[in-house]
């Protein structure tokens, strides 16, 4: 590789990361498996790329903020998964399936049945009414 053709490499790099860096929210068709090694993909909404498995990486980060990775990549866990149904711990007891109203006086948690776990969705919609009631 020449001087030239090295230039030329590293202004397409940086001409990439702007537009993956400038994105609001990456969009990626990563096709039916099997994935190549080293395979890339594409942003259908800033026309970024970046190997598939860092596609998934920005997957699971967008769901670990709250997001639906079917959002990023369709069918993220397969067409079969609801990822609104997929159960995580209760935000009102903190999966401890009770609530401590006063030193020693517990009832247990009316938002999970007393079960500790709750559906993503009702959770999220759960922690978006203590944001705004707080607000």
């Amino acid at each position: 590789m020449n001087k030239q053709e090295s230039a030329a490499l590293f202004a397409a790099i940086k001409e990439n990361r702007r537009k993956l860096d400038a994105c609001p929210r990456h969009l990626f068709d990563v096709g039916e498996p099997p994935y190549q090694f080293g395979q890339k993909v594409t942003c259908a909404i800033c026309d970024g790329y970046m190997p598939v498995t860092d596609a998934a990486q920005y997957a699971r980060g967008y769901m670990a903020a709250g997001g639906n990775p079917d959002d990023v990549i369709k069918n993220f866990y397969g067409p079969d998964y609801s990822h609104d149904a997929e159960a995580v711990t209760c935000p009102k007891c903190k999966g401890v399936c009770g609530v401590e109203t006063s030193p020693g006086d517990w009832f247990d948690c009316d938002f999970c049945d007393a079960t500790g776990k709750i559906d993503r969705h009702e959770a999220l919609l759960y922690l978006d009414n203590e944001k705004e009631s707080k607000a």
